[in-house]
Order: structure tokens, then sequence, then C-alpha cells
């Protein structure tokens, strides 16, 4: 992300939409805030930490964000994602910032279970993508504090996708969950960059950055769908451990046409 970018405006905290912290959730009511967090590292960054937050997060967490996740997946493809969605989705990022607060690596917290490392950075760059999606339609639905701009949003999710590709695949070891996840990741990715060039164009930035960087955006976009394309041609992995086999098109394009 961009200098610009990490001094965002800092956001108020989303709603948990879970059965174990709704409650707390709705008391806190967003008025807790933090910057849009896009590492697994504190750094300088400045976070109000609510007293009444759990010293920990747990496996049992790990299953509320995954259920959380496919909540908001279900959201927006409902009849009214605008509405639906963004308390869904900030709920995630609250609870994904937790997660790298308590643990630098969060992958750290559901090593014991089945599911891949890129789980957690598909669900949070998911999060920051579709985020950024909804403002760039509506932009007043932005909270007081949150970017109403959607390339800090999609700058965000760029630098979580990227950071979880460091050190590449390993596919003679991945597992059909390693690989489902991975078509996850890789198909909102590709989307990412294209909306985000789409942004850059309506701001008049795309004749500062040439046809030629325009081109390669294009071609690194068609890369990941790819990419994507080729992992799901593995069966899907069954059982609890093994999202469901959605991929974030269709939801991205409600988002489009509303």
């Amino acid at each position: 992300m961009s200098e610009s970018a990490s001094k965002s405006p800092k956001r108020p905290r989303g709603l948990l939409k879970t059965k174990k912290a709704g409650k707390a959730a709705e008391e806190d009511g967003g008025r807790s805030s933090k910057r849009l967090k896009t590492d697994h590292d504190e750094g300088d960054a400045e976070v109000s930490v609510d007293s009444t937050e759990k010293p920990d997060v747990t496996l049992e967490d790990w299953d509320d964000l995954k259920e959380l996740f496919e909540n908001a997946l279900e959201a927006l493809e409902g009849e009214n994602p605008l509405v639906a969605a963004p308390p869904l989705l900030r709920g995630i990022l609250h609870e994904c910032d937790r997660f790298i607060r308590h643990h630098p690596d969060p992958t750290t917290v559901y090593v014991s279970t089945q599911d891949s490392k890129l789980a957690f950075a598909t669900i949070h760059g998911s999060a920051l993508f579709y985020m950024a999606r909804i403002i760039s339609v509506r932009p007043e639905i932005a909270s007081a504090g949150e970017p109403q701009d959607s390339s800090s949003w999609f700058e965000a999710a760029l630098k979580i996708f990227e950071s979880a590709n460091e050190g590449g695949d390993n596919e003679s070891t991945a597992t059909e969950s390693d690989k489902t996840w991975r078509a996850r990741l890789e198909f909102t990715w590709g989307l990412a960059i294209l909306e985000k060039r789409d942004d850059e164009a309506d701001e008049g930035k795309d004749d500062e950055n040439g046809a030629e960087e325009n081109t390669q955006k294009i071609d690194s976009a068609a890369s990941h769908f790819s990419k994507g394309v080729k992992y799901l041609t593995v069966p899907p992995l069954v059982g609890d451990s093994a999202p469901k086999a959605r991929i974030p098109l269709r939801p991205a394009q409600t988002l489009i046409t509303a």
C-alpha cells in the first residue's frame, strides 16, 4: 500500500454478527476505532482495544469467522447487498484485526485443523475488496472515519493478497483445501486489480500510468483468473474444513449492477 493509503483515516470497528459476540458488538455500536490494517504486525499502528475484549482468540473464534464470511457472501448475493453486507464485512474486519493483534501469524490459531493457511488471508482480503466495491458504488455508506475513496480499500486488499503469496505454492504438497482457498483468493485478487485500475481511470490517472502499465495490470489480472481456474479443477474437499464451492464473482457482479 502506498504511504498515503497507510495513513488513511481511522475507521470504526464493525459489528460482529456471531451468536457469541453479537450482544457485545451491538453495545459497542461501532464507537471504537482503529486504522485500516493490512499487515500481520503492529508496527506503530494505533489501536483502541475494548476493555471487554476477550484476552485471546480460539479455534471457536476461527469457526465463527469462517461462518461470518459465508454469511457475508450470502448477503452480497441477496436482494439488498448494499444494506445487508456492510455490517457483516465490518464484523469480519474487526475480527481479523483482533486475530492479528493476538497472533502475528493468525494461521497458528487453526494450525490443528485441515484449513489452509491461505484461508485467513482470503477472508481478510476479500472483506476489504467487497467493502471497496460497496464504497465505489455508494461512497455515503462509509461510516464516520472510514476512507470514502475505494482506492484505499482496494490497495489494502491487494497488500493482503500479495503478502499471502510470498513464498509461492508447493503444488506437490498442497492439499485440496489449499487449492480451494487459493482459487477463491486468485479470483478476488484479479478482480481487485481490475477494479482499482477502473478507479484510477475514473480519476484520470490512467493517462499518468501509461498504456504499458495498464496493459500489465490487465495481464496480471488475467493471470490470477487463470490460476483460479486451474485450482478449481480439483474436486472440493468434503467436510467442515472445506469452504463452500462458491467463486467470489457473483457478489461482485451484483454490486456492479446495483
